[in-house]
């Protein structure tokens, strides 16, 4: 069984690659010419470089450092994690289908009026 396994790796490996993220490349975000750069996003504000997908510090506290997109540039904002969601005009991620900041017995979920204000 293990040999099989051996044979399929190498077949099917020889033909995968891994690439890189976007914001790996130097021309679209300074700190990946650091060591672990493509870890890291440029953050404008102060000219330094965060780690990526780490809460806090430079976003609120609730909010994880995330790439996107700005015309062909790769750019650091500050976005809620995966599992969470902010009310229109704040800055705290609640986790949703928990109580968060509603009243006992509510809890906190997406709701369609939200979406259709979008437009």
């Amino acid at each position: 069984m293990a040999s099989w396994l051996w044979i399929a790796a190498l077949l099917c490996g020889g033909h995968a690659a891994v690439l890189p993220p976007p914001w790996a490349d130097v021309r679209r975000n300074p700190c990946a010419s650091h060591p672990r750069g493509w870890l890291m996003l440029y953050w404008p504000s102060d000219g330094k470089c965060y780690t990526i997908y780490k809460k806090g510090h430079p976003c609120p506290e609730t909010q994880e450092l995330s790439p996107g997109r700005l015309g062909g540039r790769t750019v650091a904002e500050c976005k809620c994690p995966p599992g969470t969601a902010q009310l229109p005009h704040t800055k705290t991620c609640h986790k949703l289908f928990e109580r968060g900041p509603c009243r006992a017995g509510e809890y906190f979920a997406p709701v369609e009026e939200s979406f259709n204000m979008r437009g």
